[in-house]
């Protein structure tokens, strides 16, 4: 989707969004940090979701990383990240057996 259509929240309207979730996922490549930078105000607005109770996860459909080396590079720059937090699409792949429905018989 566009960034032309964002809009920046504030005052009432951002109280009234995060008291309406319990979660928030970020992707990370590109939108939480460029190369090796975080983008600015990305690293304190995640770690203050967290501060305020809020559950953070971390998706990414890069496969070549661990979910270690994701939170080791998010700590490195800035963020509170555990490596619990990371969904990629190789843990999920390996995730997916667990909680797939079995087929059904009609």
């Amino acid at each position: 989707m566009s960034g032309s259509k964002c809009a920046r929240l504030t005052g009432a309207l951002v109280k009234q969004l995060l008291d309406s979730v319990d979660c928030v996922l970020f992707d990370c490549d590109g939108v939480i940090w460029r190369g090796d930078q975080a983008v600015p105000g990305a690293a304190e607005v995640i770690n203050l979701l967290k501060e305020k109770g809020k559950k953070v996860f971390f998706v990414t459909n890069n496969s070549t990383k661990t979910r270690k080396m994701y939170a080791d590079k998010m700590t490195t720059l800035g963020f509170n990240a555990k490596e619990e937090e990371v969904f990629g699409t190789a843990y999920c792949e390996f995730l997916l057996p667990n909680y797939a429905v079995p087929p059904l018989k009609v």
